[in-house]
């Protein structure tokens, strides 16, 4: 009966996440969110022109954001059903002349909207827009549920794996990503499943090896981010197959790498082909414009405190929308409790069995090269932002609330909370998510980007 209790009160759970995606949804204005107009662009042009971007044609040919396929293609039937304005086209939303130029958190309502659109009186654009940010919130109610599932593996709490979902899934950063047209939502599932497929997978075999390989495929072909998560699992099966003789394990790592080439080579040869380039980066900086500067750079460092403390959040506001950050004491608060979890997290190694142990350290090993390549290749590829660190959203929430657990025990388990204490939880976190959509944001912000 209480598993069954339990399992009802987590199902309200992820209704509840379900819901807050579908008001930042309702809520965010078409096009106020960051690039979208780009990406909408991307998904117009697959539906309309039946081929891939080329970055060598027209600014408007080509797309404003031009990444790898997979993320658009599941969009393309709703602009052939819908049939909406291109962004270029007189009848789409125009973008305001007097919008304020600079950083993206000064910039308050770049396009035009009519009260129309707060009463959801959606015209066909506003609408196709709309729709295709489900195809976000749906990658993100999957990669929650991801996290679910490793915490019962990790943990083997239930608790303990709906506190790390809530501490993920009401996180108003996670909910801005999933409720607009953007690829990373993508990019986050597939490093999700790649996680939970390494916590679930006892031992390594052939089979993983090649599932494994085309998910870290798929990765790339989303975003090139997913390059980490080569290195990552390379590791993972000389871990699991060492002992068991070289040939074993370069059997395993040959298939692991035929299945990645597999499903992402064809995409390296085209740039290759078109562009003289694998990467072809700089192609497509010149062909969007797009290049992070200095302050997203500071940004990616503060990051690790904006992470765990959602300092950037789309905000209603009328018709404008700002990035607002904690004031420094409660990012130091927040960022002192995130330290103090990993340390407690790595002083409590030796505690733990072999087989948690073994784990806890790769998770934590993952999750830093993750976190530290992104971070170096930023400085030779500026065109990284913040939240591109997302991928490795499943280590990040299985060492903090194991840290958190441990740390306030004593006093408070978390992993002893009923199901009905979950759920109040569960609830005052919704609301409080969902009240950020109605701050009143003022003008005067300067949007500075503080280290802590």
């Amino acid at each position: 009966m209480r598993v069954r209790k339990q399992q009802l009160y987590t199902g309200v759970l992820f209704l509840l996440i379900a819901a807050s995606l579908l008001l930042w949804n309702a809520f965010i204005p078409v096009f106020e969110a960051a690039d979208e107009p780009g990406y909408y662009q991307h998904v117009y042009f697959l539906a309309t022109e039946k081929k891939l971007p080329n970055l060598n044609d027209k600014f408007e040919q080509a797309g404003v954001n031009t990444y790898p396929p997979l993320y658009y293609l599941p969009l393309t039937p709703l602009v052939r059903v819908f049939n909406p304005p291109s962004i270029y086209d007189s009848q789409a939303m125009q973008m305001r002349s007097d919008r304020r130029e600079g950083f993206r958190h000064e910039s308050f309502n770049w396009f035009d909207h009519t009260t129309d659109e707060i009463h959801f009186k959606w015209d066909r654009l506003q609408l196709t827009v709309h729709l295709m940010r489900l195809w976000s919130s749906l990658l993100g109610l999957g990669t929650v549920f991801l996290i679910y599932l490793s915490g019962l593996i990790y943990f083997k709490n239930r608790s303990l794996s709906i506190i790390a979902s809530m501490f993920i899934g009401f996180n108003p950063m996670f909910n801005h990503l999933h409720s607009t047209i953007i690829i990373l939502p993508l990019l986050i599932f597939i490093g999700s499943l790649i996680f939970y497929l390494l916590i679930k997978c006892k031992k390594s075999t052939l089979q993983n090896s090649f599932i494994l390989g085309g998910l870290v495929g798929l990765s790339v072909i989303t975003k090139i981010q997913g390059i980490a998560f080569v290195p990552i699992s390379v590791i993972w099966i000389l871990w699991k197959s060492w002992k068991e003789g070289r040939l074993v394990w370069m059997k395993k790592v040959l298939g692991f790498l035929l299945a990645f080439l597999a499903f992402a080579a064809w995409w390296y040869l085209r740039n290759l082909k078109l562009y003289g380039n694998i990467l072809a980066i700089d192609n497509f900086v010149f062909a969007t414009g797009t290049r992070a500067s200095m302050p997203e750079l500071m940004g990616l460092v503060n990051y690790w405190v904006g992470f765990f403390t959602s300092q950037f959040a789309t905000f209603w506001t009328g018709y404008g929308w700002a990035a607002v950050y904690f004031s420094n004491k409660i990012q130091n608060i927040l960022l002192g409790l995130v330290l103090f979890s990993i340390l407690k997290v790595i002083t409590d190694l030796g505690r733990l069995s072999d087989g948690k142990k073994d784990l806890a350290i790769f998770l934590i090993g993952s999750s830093v090269f993750f976190e530290s390549s992104l971070l170096i290749a930023h400085i030779k590829f500026p065109v990284f932002h913040a939240k591109d660190l997302f991928p490795v959203i499943v280590p990040i929430a299985l060492l903090l609330v194991s840290g958190w657990h441990s740390l306030f025990k004593s006093k408070f388990d978390m992993a002893k909370l009923q199901p009905s204490q979950i759920i109040i939880i569960g609830l005052l976190l919704f609301l409080i998510n969902s009240a950020y959509l109605l701050i009143d944001v003022s003008p005067k912000l300067t949007g500075t980007y503080p280290l802590f």
